[in-house]
């Protein structure tokens, strides 16, 4: 827990390198932590999922169906940096049925860089 009960970005950093996608997706789960928090998360199961955490991926693909648009750009975004041939398949079904634009811009180019920019 941080300073005020809350979860901090450096305690998610130290989560990761630990391996621990279990109470890194619960930091996710809960309701109440900051943006900031939340997206170091999803960056960590990202991490965690290019070291084939199937935990990790699991959520992540989840994530890409949230309600709330930010939090699919930062899963869209941690699954393109796994470079995994699940995710690159994942992540263009949401560009292709994506409704909010800023979402679909937010990845378009992180995505095609990944995926595309050594064809």
């Amino acid at each position: 827990m941080g300073l005020f009960g809350g979860d901090s970005v450096e305690e998610i950093a130290k989560l990761a390198a630990k391996g621990k996608s279990d109470k890194i997706i619960k930091i996710i789960d809960k309701k109440n932590e900051p943006k900031e928090v939340i997206a170091a998360a999803i960056k960590a199961l990202g991490e965690l999922t290019a070291k084939n955490d199937e935990d990790s991926q699991n959520k992540l693909t989840d994530l890409l169906d949230s309600e709330d648009p930010e939090i699919r750009t930062a899963a869209a975004k941690a699954g393109i940096e796994t470079g995994s041939d699940y995710m690159k398949t994942r992540i263009q079904q949401l560009i292709a049925n994506e409704k909010d634009p800023k979402v679909v811009e937010a990845i378009r180019e992180d995505y095609h860089k990944k995926f595309f920019a050594n064809n």
